[in-house]
């Protein structure tokens, strides 16, 4: 395989343009136990939308009718 690095001077989304975003949550100990959930007997499989996806220094744009609070916690 001949792979061509390119050099932009910043990092985009790790996938550009997806048709679907399929996630794992809940998939390991630790991360149950920091948000005091039970642990699943099997990871939990969600969605996202495909404009979910970012940067990682992309702002997180909010609709002004979100409900969601204006402090994000990561």
């Amino acid at each position: 395989m001949n792979f061509r690095l390119h050099v932009i001077g910043f990092l985009l989304s790790p996938i550009l343009a997806p048709e679907k975003v399929v996630c794992v949550g809940m998939n390991y100990r630790d991360h149950c136990l920091e948000q005091n959930a039970p642990i699943p007997k099997e990871p939990i499989i969600f969605s996202k939308f495909p404009s979910a996806i970012t940067g990682p220094y992309d702002d997180i744009v909010l609709p002004p009718e979100s409900q969601v609070r204006r402090t994000l916690r990561y």
